[in-house]
């Protein structure tokens, strides 16, 4: 929620809009590798020290040859949460609703709900670190559990031109079925800004073997451009 924002009474609302050469997720292309067109709104209200937020962010996606729902063209995503300062971190607890409109699957329903708990530590104004853990009773509608687990952070050094930061994560994903296989993903990169736009650049890769998921999880170079307002 970093964008320009709109004050009122009841709130801040912000929104972006982006242009990605691929949209990766948890270590997999969601567009079979192709390029992908993003956005978002979010709302933003303090509460005393709450700051409870509502937003909704959408994404194209590849349903058929990426997700194996064919029909899906769209990624829509609804969320909801609180953000709490305590001892020096900021927590957030949240729900986010993942939905595929159009979608066919057949046997299953790929709209699901995941729970979402972390924690930014900021230190020295330059250094800001995420850990995150969220939780799907009905991963994908596959009818399985999902456990995630994130480490994010990111670096901001003083007096760099144009903002530069540099930025990585490393992820966990465990299944409660054995037909689903667990899993690590990670990912650096560096980003930019210039004239409200923000340009990024990112290596992401996981542990798994290509072929085992038709390259759909293999190593890229993610380039992306994103405007906020």
């Amino acid at each position: 929620m970093t964008a320009q924002e709109t004050d009122t009474d009841e709130g801040m609302v912000t929104g972006n809009l982006a242009i990605t050469t691929d949209y990766v997720a948890r270590g997999f292309s969601q567009t079979d590798r192709d390029p992908a067109i993003q956005g978002g709104l979010d709302w933003i209200m303090k509460a005393g020290s709450i700051t409870p937020y509502l937003g909704t962010w959408a994404s194209s996606v590849d349903g058929k040859r990426a997700l194996g729902v064919p029909g899906a063209h769209a990624e829509l995503d609804i969320y909801g949460g609180l953000i709490i300062p305590l001892f020096g971190v900021d927590f957030d607890v949240g729900l986010l609703g993942y939905l595929y409109p159009g979608a066919n699957a057949e046997g299953f329903n790929p709209n699901y709900l995941e729970y979402k708990v972390a924690g930014t530590y900021t230190a020295l104004e330059m250094l800001a670190v995420t850990p995150s853990y969220s939780y799907s009773s009905n991963y994908f509608g596959l009818g399985y559990a999902s456990h995630y687990v994130n480490l994010d952070f990111a670096v901001a050094p003083p007096d760099l031109p144009l903002g530069l930061t540099f930025h990585g994560s490393v992820g966990r994903s465990v299944f409660s079925s054995d037909y689903a296989v667990d899993y690590t993903d990670y990912a650096v990169g560096a980003s930019i800004e210039v004239e409200g736009f923000s340009l990024s650049v990112s290596y992401t890769d996981t542990n798994l073997n290509e072929d085992s998921c038709a390259k759909l999880c293999g190593k890229r170079v993610v380039g992306k451009i994103q405007y906020d307002f």
